[in-house]
């Protein structure tokens, strides 16, 4: 007869070989020390021992100017100057995410309650006001006629295959691991409101990447090379495309975006507008009169449509639903009722950079649930059929906008520890 976990004091209890360490390393670029717009930053990571996956971080000093206006770093501060985040592996990019700054808020914006977000306000760069009013959790105002007004933020290094990867990373048998950060246009990092004016300027410095490696010792290391000559380790990350949307668009209409991927996790259709907060003003282009809907071939979803006009709330259930659950410790959103309900049609003085537009539609295409997402590809297939999103617009748009798609996919990360090569399956 066997016993419940719980009730098995027979149970092995796991122990460390003797000799393990563990030390948080900190890794400066390999070139400059003060970055500014449109600059890539890239640093290199040791070669020595694991790396334990979440442990990864940034921090840096973000210095701001502004004119004779006020000023508003946009979206999530740690992470909206960069535009884009690659890793690559000898040379060779195995990872790359576009728009890296509006995937990571939208991220955080979908899996982290408001109380949370609060208790790394200052970390992340938010400037929640000294009576602790909650409602500052989003942009960063900086006053009129400021020169390089500094502060040091933080955060961890979200959506990427390596931060994501369900095992600890072998440093020690692969190539050299490399992290370029490019940093984004003034114009896309800043608020704007016909009020409040672009930065003027904002420089990186004091930049370091952040990890934990554990160094095992010689013996586990061997362990590892007797494993066999290929290695597999079970990770997601995050796609990331855009398409235009013309003003006076109307009617049926169908998107494509070429995304191919062997298993889509999760999808967010997240249309944004060129004012306001720019990348992460996410609205509503059906303004409160239409639908959305995914195809892939002949498959929709979901099954009926996500309606703006007859069930705008339940839209929301299935961004949880996409994100991790409806209900319960992983089901925690940052989404206020006034931000969901910005659209196309709210004029540009009427956008707040501390309550930007969160209308996230997600979409769950994962054949099983999230207690079993440990399943070796078990999303929605896009290598023979373009992923489409199709749009009921109600109501004629105002104005032109982007429409953004954004996909969680399953992804393996395959060690040849002979050759130290590392590639990537998805």
């Amino acid at each position: 007869m066997s016993l419940p976990k719980s009730f098995n004091l027979s149970e092995p209890i796991p122990s460390l070989p003797d000799g393990v360490t563990s030390t948080l390393i900190s890794v400066r670029p390999i070139s400059g020390s003060t970055f500014s717009a449109s600059q890539i930053v890239e640093f290199d990571l040791g070669n020595r021992g694991w790396l334990i996956p979440d442990s990864l971080a940034i921090r840096y000093r973000q210095k701001c100017s502004s004119g004779a206006a006020t000023a508003v770093v946009a979206g999530t501060p740690v992470f909206t100057p960069f535009v884009r985040l690659n890793t690559l592996v000898n040379g060779a990019v195995i990872d790359s995410i576009n728009q890296y700054g509006q995937v990571a808020h939208m991220i955080i914006n979908t899996s982290m309650g408001v109380s949370k977000k609060y208790g790394v306000a200052q970390a992340w760069g938010y400037n929640t006001p000294s009576d602790g009013n909650m409602m500052y959790l989003d942009g960063r105002l900086i006053a009129a006629s400021q020169t390089l007004a500094s502060i040091g933020v933080g955060g961890p290094l979200v959506g990427t295959l390596l931060s994501n990867a369900e095992k600890n990373i072998p440093l020690f048998a692969m190539g050299q691991i490399r992290l370029q950060f490019t940093i984004d246009t003034l114009a896309n990092m800043s608020f704007t409101d016909g009020t409040i004016t672009a930065l003027t300027d904002m420089q990186l410095t004091d930049f370091e990447v952040t990890y934990q490696m554990v160094d095992m010792g010689a013996a586990v290391e061997k362990m590892v090379y007797d494993m066999g000559p290929q290695l597999f380790i079970k990770t997601h990350g995050w796609n990331n495309s855009s398409v235009a949307v013309s003003a006076g668009t109307s009617g049926n209409q169908t998107y494509v975006f070429n995304q191919r991927l062997a298993s889509i996790r999760s999808a967010y259709i997240c249309p944004n507008r060129p004012t306001g907060s720019k990348q992460v003003e996410f609205i509503d282009i059906t303004n409160g009169n239409g639908t959305y809907q995914l195809n892939v071939g002949s498959q929709m979803f979901p099954q009926m449509p996500l309606d703006t006009l007859n069930n705008f709330g339940g839209i929301f259930v299935e961004t949880a639903r996409a994100a991790g659950a409806i209900y319960g410790k992983n089901s925690e959103m940052a989404i206020s009722q006034a931000e969901s309900v910005i659209d196309d049609n709210d004029t540009t003085a009427s956008l707040r950079y501390y309550s930007p537009g969160k209308f996230i539609a997600g979409v769950l295409l994962s054949k099983v649930g999230p207690d079993d997402r440990d399943v070796l590809m078990s999303g929605c297939s896009t290598y023979n059929q373009p992923i489409g999103v199709n749009v009921n617009f109600g109501t004629a748009t105002t104005n032109a906008n982007s429409l953004n798609l954004m996909l969680d996919y399953d992804a393996v990360l395959v060690l040849d520890t002979g050759a130290r090569q590392l590639s990537v399956r998805s």
